[in-house]
């Protein structure tokens, strides 16, 4: 909805704020990401955007394989093992994060 701005006006923070908030329920992982990729409405990181598609390649979705892949060519040895901690830091502080 604020992705696109359809029915309200187009807003990227606010988009990325509910992305983040099904994010944390185990939907649009991956859209989370890509913003973070993008910097649509957050800073753009790579760290992040690997961190919730690590988290989407983690609950069984395959384009959070092919995304985190992707993203992490663009990244240092150490910004992976960051994103890796990061994820797993959430995963254990939010148990929601992931399928039942």
């Amino acid at each position: 909805m604020f992705e696109e701005g359809k029915g309200v006006l187009q807003d990227y923070k606010q988009a990325a704020k509910w992305y983040t908030k099904a994010a944390e329920q185990e939907w649009d992982q991956d859209k989370i990401g890509d913003f973070y990729l993008e910097g649509k409405g957050v800073p753009q990181s790579y760290v992040k955007a690997h961190m919730w598609y690590n988290i989407r390649a983690a609950n069984g979705w395959s384009d959070g394989e092919s995304k985190r892949d992707n993203v992490a060519k663009k990244m240092t040895s150490d910004q992976i093992a960051e994103a890796q901690r990061m994820a797993l830091e959430m995963v254990e502080a939010n148990p929601k994060l992931m399928r039942d």
